[in-house]
């Protein structure tokens, strides 16, 4: 018993030593966990933060002077005025309707069960799926050097990877040789859409003019896009999407037990 309260009172004594005064503020400590948790804040939010003395002592000033504010604030009995308590209410108001959307949402994520899971993949996994294709092509400015180039690939002299290499001005895809990996067809812009669907594999049959510029395009294969293996990061994604149908009934259900009336 002698060695557990013991323990206890190192670690509560830890805790303290921890938190030390940086500031006061008219009578009013402001401690270094206050800091700490501002810094840490900033690191979440900056992926080059740094935590350096000079920051801190920035941060402390400000928040000695926030603390200053809020005191004088308090003096002037800002709190006793009707845009206090407007303020107030309606962050009453707005906590209250996040506060409930987070417990349907509690309440949904919850209910979802594996079965559920499992039937709506397997009703995906039967829906038809976009068509992907894997191509390259060459990206050029100007009509004359894509009529140029589609000769001399059409002939058989050079080819489409070498051009991109060399001559694409898709800075993406150069160092691939103008390849583009199985994507859905329908990201492309439209023209380059087209002119990828109208062809089954090879080189499509003339220069293709876009917003960017002048393509050469050659096909490589085509397929439908594949569904994904049922593993847990599948099984989140389904999740996620189950838990957000279901709090939408949720919703939707109680706000039909609200009576709303319009006036005229």
């Amino acid at each position: 018993m002698k060695r557990t309260l013991l323990a206890l009172a190192l670690v509560a004594s830890s805790t303290v030593a921890l938190a030390t005064p940086v500031a006061t503020v008219d009578g009013q400590t402001i401690d270094s966990s206050v800091i700490d948790a501002q810094v840490k804040s900033l690191s979440a939010q900056y992926k080059d933060f740094k935590d350096t003395p000079e920051l801190r002592t920035q941060l402390i000033a400000k928040a000695a002077q926030d603390r200053a504010i809020l005191m004088l604030a308090q003096k002037a009995g800002v709190q006793n005025t009707e845009d206090y308590k407007t303020a107030i209410k309606n962050t009453e108001e707005q906590l209250s309707y996040n506060l409930y959307l987070k417990q349907l949402q509690g309440e949904a994520k919850k209910s979802v069960t594996e079965a559920e899971i499992k039937a709506f993949y397997e009703k995906f996994a039967k829906q038809p799926k976009p068509e992907q294709a894997k191509v390259r092509h060459v990206l050029v400015a100007d009509e004359a050097t894509a009529n140029k180039y589609f000769k001399l690939v059409k002939a058989g002299k050079t080819t489409i990877k070498s051009l991109a290499e060399k001559h694409t001005l898709d800075t993406a895809t150069k160092k691939t040789g103008g390849l583009i990996d199985y994507v859905n067809i329908d990201v492309f812009v439209p023209e380059f859409a087209d002119a990828v669907k109208s062809i089954k594999k090879g080189l499509v049959k003339k220069p293709v003019k876009t917003k960017f510029g002048y393509h050469i395009i050659y096909v490589l294969g085509k397929r439908a896009q594949p569904t994904p293996k049922l593993d847990d990061q599948v099984k989140e994604e389904i999740k996620r999407l189950l838990t957000q149908q279901k709090a939408e009934k949720l919703l939707k259900d109680a706000l039909n037990t609200i009576k709303v009336e319009f006036t005229k």
